[in-house]
């Protein structure tokens, strides 16, 4: 399931050689939301992921598909009843024939909530 568009949207998008930062808002009506949690929206670690994966797959222009993780942790909650945007710096980008690999780290000003090493392919495993 697509979350671009629906469960986040792109405010801003900064680019350099081997990073791109994706400043995102975050949408507390969606279902998932109301799922997790009611009165209490808690942004799920499977749905950073999953944005990381549409955002890097809009920097190289080719869709993705989760390969692996090497490493993650979540480090503070991220609620959007909170936080109404948040920077997605997708960095070490490393694109290669079969597999695209990035360091990804969700943060703003104040917070890091998460830190990521993904892997995609463009195949479905």
């Amino acid at each position: 399931m697509k979350l671009l568009g629906s469960f986040f949207n792109i405010s801003e998008i900064l680019t350099s050689e081997r990073s791109v930062k994706y400043e995102i808002s975050l949408n507390p009506k969606h279902l998932i939301y109301q799922a997790h949690f009611p009165d209490n929206p808690i942004t799920p670690g499977v749905c950073m992921i999953q944005m990381s994966g549409e955002l890097l797959s809009d920097f190289v222009g080719k869709e993705l598909f989760l390969h692996g993780i090497h490493n993650i942790k979540f480090m503070k909650v991220l609620s959007p009843l909170e936080t109404d945007s948040v920077d997605v710096e997708l960095s070490k980008i490393v694109i290669e024939e079969k597999q695209c690999k990035a360091n990804v780290i969700f943060a703003n000003q104040d917070n890091v909530y998460a830190k990521m090493s993904l892997i995609f392919g463009y195949e479905r495993m």
